[in-house]
């Protein structure tokens, strides 16, 4: 969408001013009145301050947090939600997922001791576990 009165044509080269941008969409120089915002990181416009999209290429100036789902600006150095910084985020959730799942792990495997010992205190979970072993022994011998 570009505004096509030649009251709004950019001071330098004459081209029509975009409706989303803050400098002009070919040299580049500032658009009076208009406040910048953030060069797109895709087709490198500079969008005005308001602008949630790309108005050329429509790449969406909001990333989400990785922890809880929060959108946030481009910019923003932390999630508005969690208040986590996104700086390394990515690397944070993986080493904090690989943690849950080993504590997990080593839970069940707690567990699992622990019913070992229950049926290993019982004389039928011991001729059990002794059946159990001699198999294992035979099958690897």
């Amino acid at each position: 969408m570009q505004a096509m009165t030649a009251s709004d044509g950019c001071e330098n080269c004459g081209a029509p001013y975009h409706i989303s941008l803050a400098c002009c969409q070919y040299c580049d120089i500032p658009i009076p009145g208009r406040v910048a915002g953030i060069r797109c990181p895709q087709c490198t416009e500079v969008a005005t301050s308001d602008a949630r999209v790309c108005g050329v290429c429509s790449f969406a100036f909001t990333k989400g947090c990785v922890f809880c789902g929060h959108a946030a600006f481009l910019t923003a150095p932390a999630c508005p939600g969690c208040r986590e910084a996104f700086d390394g985020a990515e690397a944070r959730k993986r080493q904090r997922d690989e943690a849950a799942s080993r504590a997990q792990t080593m839970g069940l495997a707690a567990q699992g001791i622990s019913v070992l010992g229950q049926v290993a205190g019982s004389s039928t979970g011991q001729s059990l576990l002794g059946g159990l072993f001699d198999m294992i022994i035979k099958s690897n011998g």
